[in-house]
């Protein structure tokens, strides 16, 4: 009788809350109960030691929790794919992902250190195509030079010149579709938000990722996410977002659970912003939350929105539509094999003179 009972014991416990059963005497005894252990949080000191090893965590697709100078994020490289699975702790940080035609937030961020590069490499945009000017005399022999260029990258171009490094997202319209797990939907258009953040500490552990990468990972990158876990009922002051390490150790710790016996796969690892002993001590989290307007690239219509509330700092001067059209027609920063750098400036600004900004914001 004791022998059954035992046995119809053992079978209805979950296997997650099982260890080892083992049988003595005829007789299924349970040595002991596996409970969910909380993930392990490991907190990283502000120097060069500590940065190279961040970003070697990183580069091999590790979660690390770094400061910017508004908010802690979430970070790890991923390859970019339509079938995306990255750290899945990494995926546990992220909200419900909404899937009607409305902006996700908080977004998942492409991390960059050098935005454009990083990005034409990734196809985020249309090819580039051809742009001359029509000459006035049609029957001269004469053809225009020809300058290719994006228009999309060329406008993103500015804009980082304009806001980068900094707190601004800035949204680039894609049609590649192994960015489609991490873009945000905004009238029938997939968008990725892009990031480059100025803090110091952010700055050179991004710079140190991309570069511990291997030479066969050339098209990895950089991802983060603005949210530390859980959601805006969960966080004192109604927010996804965390300004402080130990903030950041405790959700993360409070988070996630596992079972596996392998404590070394599930541990999280912290950026301790607020040490000030160490060589990076400059102050982490200034904003205290993200910057609270965007900037939308859409291509198709030639048209930059300007998107959510009025945002913070010196950038708020430049955030006007007269200003964003005034930087729309800078000098040409494009690469070209064509002579006349005059010629290729009149060329852009002559084709990004047809693009519109427009202020969504509420008034």
């Amino acid at each position: 009788m004791i022998e059954r009972r035992e046995s119809q014991r053992s079978k209805s416990l979950p296997l997650s809350s099982m260890s080892k059963i083992t049988e003595v005497k005829g007789c299924i005894i349970e040595k002991a109960r596996c409970t969910k252990r909380r993930m392990k949080v490991r907190k990283i000191a502000p120097s060069l030691r500590g940065v190279a090893e961040a970003a070697g965590l990183i580069g091999a697709g590790k979660l690390v929790f770094i400061p910017t100078e508004t908010v802690y994020i979430a970070c790890t490289a991923i390859q970019p794919s339509p079938f995306l699975s990255p750290n899945t702790h990494f995926m546990n940080l992220l909200p419900t992902r909404r899937t009607n035609e409305t902006i996700i937030e908080p977004p998942l961020l492409l991390l960059m250190s050098k935005p454009v590069s990083t990005l034409r490499r990734l196809a985020c945009w249309k090819q580039k195509r051809p742009y001359a000017i029509q000459q006035k005399d049609v029957a001269t022999s004469e053809s225009s030079p020809v300058v290719f260029f994006s228009e999309a990258e060329e406008v993103l171009r500015r804009l980082a010149m304009k806001f980068w490094p900094g707190p601004m997202i800035i949204y680039a319209n894609t049609e590649n579709k192994s960015l489609l797990p991490l873009a945000s939907k905004k009238d029938n258009s997939n968008y990725v938000a892009i990031s480059s953040p100025s803090h110091p500490l952010a700055k050179r552990i991004l710079r140190e990722g991309y570069s511990s990468m291997k030479l066969g990972d050339t098209n990895r990158v950089l991802v983060g996410s603005l949210s530390c876990g859980g959601s805006s009922s969960t966080t004192t002051n109604g927010s996804y977002y965390l300004t402080k390490a130990s903030d950041v150790s405790r959700r993360v710790a409070s988070k996630f659970a596992y079972s596996s016996e392998d404590n070394n796969k599930h541990v999280a690892h912290v950026i301790d912003g607020e040490e000030t002993r160490e060589l990076f001590s400059v102050p982490t989290c200034q904003y205290g939350q993200p910057c609270p307007s965007s900037l939308w690239i859409d291509e198709p219509s030639r048209t930059l929105y300007i998107r959510g509330k009025d945002t913070f700092g010196d950038i708020a001067k430049d955030m006007s539509e007269d200003s964003l059209k005034k930087l729309l027609l800078l000098a040409s920063q494009c690469n070209t094999t064509y002579e006349n750098q005059t010629y290729t400036d009149k060329v852009v600004s002559a084709v990004l003179f047809k693009w519109k900004v427009v202020d969504e914001r509420p008034k």
